[in-house]
């Protein structure tokens, strides 16, 4: 079992942009970390007025599990970030993926684009993390 806190969601999310994304997303101090009860995922992102806000549930079977589902929610962080996501909140609350219009309400989870590439991302984002564990043996910062 891991649990989750700020400070390591923070540190964790540091570590992985480095790593996993080049340093290339916007850095921890920009996004709010955001711990509690989640009804039905184990993680959200949101933008929110002054950056991104990734909502975690308090424990996770693993870290490695944890180190997972930060990765995918980094995805949409990215997606966020350079302008492929936007959120519309009327008529209803949807979401602008590439100028296209998605009824989240209406449109099954599984057939949203942004999951999609956020799910097909997870598998080769943890194969490269693993990879540097491999590579870095003593590095017991994860």
């Amino acid at each position: 079992m891991y649990t989750t806190t700020v400070r390591s969601a923070r540190i964790t999310y540091t570590k992985l942009n480095r790593l996993l994304f080049e340093g290339k997303l916007p850095p921890s101090s920009q996004i709010v970390f955001d711990i509690g009860g989640i009804n039905n995922s184990w993680a959200y992102c949101q933008k929110i007025k002054d950056g991104v806000k990734i909502k975690l549930t308090p424990t996770y079977k693993s870290k490695h599990f944890f180190i997972t589902i930060l990765a995918h929610e980094m995805v949409h962080v990215k997606q966020y970030a350079k302008g492929e996501m936007k959120d519309i909140f009327r008529p209803a609350r949807m979401v602008k993926w590439h100028g296209v219009k998605y009824n989240i309400e209406e449109t099954d989870y599984w057939e949203l684009p942004f999951e999609i590439e956020a799910y097909g991302r997870e598998k080769g984002l943890y194969i490269k993390f693993m990879n540097y564990l491999r590579t870095m043996p003593g590095d017991d910062t994860f």
